[in-house]
């Protein structure tokens, strides 16, 4: 320490230099240790100044310069500028909120730009990430960086000290950031955004991923009921050119996301799913993992559909149309039925239904009336047909619909009824048309043709009740009404 001082009758004058040579202190608010701090503080009543001062936390180090005005009083003002050469993200981590910045042997460097001034502090800087993980969201998988930037400025920017859970930033502060080389559920990530605030979070973001494996980006096991920070808001473009969950896959994936407190609401602008499309919306519930989904589905192929959600079927192939609203109290489980609450209308379009028990029982019924003189098509390659759809809704564990139809060039079906989806039991009535075939094609006569058709169509429809187990159904005539 060098000091000059000097009386006058005003008061005493200083002026020095203060020269620190591998010294060292704590931050045990911060649970950092500075080590290795060599540099000159320049001293007089004015101001504090420093043209080089170094100092290292852990094996990261940092340099600054600049000048604190009338430090001694609680107006005082600064300009500082540090340089970050290269800070390893262990030695960082604790000046960010717990456990945001994961140990992965990353780095940072870059400079940060700080101005205090009427007690308020405005700081801008930008920092080089390379190999960084960050944790930002409790119900996701931690975002792998491999080259990006973080870019921030802000007025009455603060750290706020306490406990190490308790280091946050003021939400004045806005942070840009750019990933131009990452990785997030087993894909390659690049993308922009924001934080319009750290506290409380308020983000958004811009990505386009390769891969997207729902079950490797999603950390369900990490929600605990009533999670999440009030005023939260976090809005994602996402744009993946494969998206995979569990087996289903779907590909060309557009997704709009806005997360607010403990709900996401997801609109799906379009995807590419087992030949067809599908679009619509999502809300999300992550603490109680439940969802409400309303979906639109274009062409879909059934055969395809059931293979990658792992549930192979030959029993129904077609092409699959519709809409709805399905509310999933457990998405965990959202393959199953039963516990679904949903008002669907769908169509299936040019399929084949191979021989179910409920089809080969009604073929016998009519075999038994004298019925198959006329020419059916056979069921030992299943019965095609041109359309099959209707309105079904599913709640408390049935099935039920009044208007499903089934539509072949030789029958047509019209079924109303219910199916217990528990121990899969019917109670279904159909009104069977076994000349469709013919009294379609006499609906195309001009003039009366469809009228006539009309009344065929009422001489040969056959009504029965189908009751019973799904796998062994009884089917019994009964009156038309």
């Amino acid at each position: 320490v060098q000091l000059r001082l000097q009386g006058q009758p005003a008061g005493l004058s200083y002026a020095g230099q203060v020269r620190l040579r591998q010294a060292a202190f704590s931050l045990p608010d911060w649970h950092v240790d500075i080590s290795s701090l060599d540099g000159t503080l320049y001293v007089d009543p004015a101001r504090l100044t420093t043209d080089e001062l170094l100092w290292q936390i852990g094996r990261s180090s940092f340099q600054a310069r600049g000048w604190v005005a009338d430090y001694l009083s609680a107006h005082r003002t600064a300009d500082l500028y540090v340089t970050v050469p290269k800070a390893h993200d262990r030695d960082v981590a604790s000046f960010l909120p717990a456990g945001t910045l994961l140990d992965a042997g990353g780095t940072l460097s870059g400079h940060i730009k700080a101005f205090l001034s009427a007690g308020q502090l405005h700081t801008e800087g930008e920092l080089r990430l390379r190999r960084v993980m960050l944790d930002l969201v409790s119900f996701l998988r931690p975002l792998e960086v491999d080259r990006g930037w973080l870019r921030w400025q802000g007025q009455r920017g603060r750290f706020h000290k306490g406990n190490r859970d308790n280091n946050t930033i003021s939400k004045d502060i806005t942070i840009t950031f750019d990933i131009s080389q990452g990785r997030w559920g087993g894909g390659a990530l690049t993308g922009q955004g924001r934080f319009a605030s750290l506290d409380p979070p308020r983000v958004e973001l811009t990505a386009q991923l390769t891969d997207l494996d729902l079950e490797m980006a999603l950390a369900l096991d990490r929600l605990q009921p009533g999670a999440g920070i009030p005023g939260t808001v976090v809005r994602t473009e996402l744009r993946a050119d494969r998206l995979r969950y569990k087996s289903l896959q779907a590909h060309d994936l557009r997704l709009d996301c806005h997360w607010h407190d403990r709900q996401a609401d997801l609109t799906l602008a379009g995807a590419q799913l087992a030949g067809g499309r599908v679009a619509g919306q999502v809300v999300l519930w992550p603490d109680r993992q439940a969802m409400l989904v309303t979906p639109q589905l274009t062409e879909v192929d059934t055969s395809r559909f059931l293979q990658d959600i792992g549930r192979p079927s030959g029993v129904l192939t077609g092409a699959l149309s519709g809409n709805g609203r399905v509310a999933i109290a457990d998405w965990q489980r959202w393959d199953r039925l039963v516990d679904w609450d949903a008002s669907l209308s769908l169509v299936l379009r040019d399929g084949v239904i191979q021989r179910l028990p409920v089809l080969v029982r009604l073929w016998s019924a009519l075999s038994l009336q004298g019925l198959l003189s006329f020419e059916l098509p056979s069921l030992g390659t299943g019965l095609a047909f041109s359309s099959l759809g209707g309105d079904l809704t599913i709640d408390q564990g049935r099935l039920r619909t009044d208007n499903l139809v089934l539509d072949s060039s030789a029958v047509r079906f019209d079924t109303s009824g219910s199916l217990d989806l528990a121990p899969l039991t019917l109670d279904l009535t159909t009104a069977l048309v076994p000349l469709h075939g013919i009294t379609s094609s006499v609906a195309k006569v001009p003039l009366a043709g469809a009228l006539l058709a009309r009344g065929a169509d009422r001489l040969t429809t056959l009504s029965f009740r189908v009751t019973g187990p799904l796998a062994n159904p009884t089917v019994a005539p009964s009156l038309v009404r």
